[in-house]
């Protein structure tokens, strides 16, 4: 079974790569994926274990690292810097991340929460 078939729309990822010599994370290059993408409050806990709002949630067809930035878009429309700051207006930061394995348990989906 196919688990990405669904993942229509494209979302620009930063990988969280380390921090700077002031502590400040610091990422990747953005490279586009495949999602689906979805507006939904709920409630996570955190890498701190403190509660978290998550707004967002998208299932994506490869892991990613919590801390890392994610944008809905394609890479080709991104006129902002590469890689944007936390703040920058659309991009939210990867809260966690499941893996969810099809009838087979070969193949998995993931679901970023941010």
């Amino acid at each position: 079974m196919n688990t990405t078939r669904f993942l229509k729309q494209k979302a620009v990822y930063w990988a969280r790569a380390g921090q700077d010599v002031h502590a400040n994370p610091t990422y990747s290059a953005g490279v586009e994926v495949s999602c689906r993408w979805e507006s939904s409050d709920e409630e996570v806990v955190g890498p701190d274990e403190t509660k978290i709002v998550s707004h967002h949630l998208a299932l994506v067809d490869q892991d990613m690292i919590n801390g890392s930035l994610i944008w809905l878009g394609e890479l080709a429309s991104w006129t902002g810097s590469d890689p944007p700051t936390a703040s920058t207006t659309d991009v939210f930061s990867i809260l966690s991340l499941s893996k969810i394995p099809d009838m087979t348990a070969e193949n998995f989906v993931r679901e970023i929460k941010m």
